[in-house]
């Protein structure tokens, strides 16, 4: 899906499948430490806070999943009316 490291304009919602996410260590090897499945989200972090991938995703198998940029998140989550409301009652 994408490789730690890489620069992330977008997330992904998986759908249907699962992914493996994985660390690459100080040696050189690459640690799978999670895995995530139907209804999920990953890459966010880069996509919100414009940094390069934490992590290395790869598909288990099929996988189907929403890919969100980061203009269609800023428009419909962030400037959402439920959000908003969030952000106003906590913030």
């Amino acid at each position: 899906m994408f490789a730690q490291g890489e620069k992330g304009y977008d997330c992904f919602i998986i759908d249907e499948g699962e992914v493996e996410v994985m660390d690459a260590l100080e040696d050189g090897s690459v640690e799978s430490f999670l895995n995530k499945g139907r209804g999920q989200i990953f890459g966010d972090g880069s996509m919100i806070f414009h940094r390069r991938r934490s992590a290395t995703v790869k598909a288990k198998g099929k996988v189907r999943a929403w890919v969100v940029d980061d203009e269609v998140f800023v428009e419909k989550i962030l400037y959402s009316s439920r959000i908003k409301a969030l952000f106003d009652k906590y913030a």
